[in-house]
Parts: C-alpha cells; structure tokens; sequence
C-alpha cells in the first residue's frame, strides 16, 4: 500500500510572530504542524518559554500571532491566557 505515485500530503507551515506592545518579533523559519490546533499548542509553548526566560516583560503586553506563509493572521494568543 503507497500512495500511487502520488507525493505524500505535505503538511502545512505556521508561522510564529511574538508582539510585545507595538515591537513585532517576525518568525522567518515557521513550523510544519498537522492543523492549526497543533499550532496552538506549538505557540502556547513558545509563551510559556519566553515568559520563563524573561519574567520581567509583563504578561498583558505580549501575544502570538499565528500566521500562513503569506502572513495573514490565522489565530492570536495573548500570553494570559497561557498557563
């Protein structure tokens, strides 16, 4: 069993842009994730981690913006809401 000859579905590439206030740090390499809800999961992790290495930066001033390869936002999620 293959796929016919047919290339294997190729999973999509999310991007990762963090805001803090109006500073826009653009995620230039992305993260191949099988949805968007994986990459929900991908960006709560990636907050979790910067609010670890830099506890100083409130929380209420920064965000993920999730986007597609073209940069149209697909999902934000504000670092309050992550545990």
């Amino acid at each position: 069993p293959g796929h016919c000859g047919r290339s294997p579905p190729r999973m999509p590439v999310f991007h990762f842009n963090i805001r803090r206030g109006t500073a826009v740090y653009d995620d230039h390499e992305g993260f191949f994730a099988t949805n968007l809800a994986e990459a929900v999961l991908h960006a709560e992790e990636d907050a979790r981690a910067i609010m670890r290495e830099e506890p100083e930066v409130p929380a209420q001033q920064q965000w993920v913006e999730i986007t597609d390869p073209n940069g149209n936002v697909l999902r934000t999620v504000p670092f309050v809401t992550v545990n």
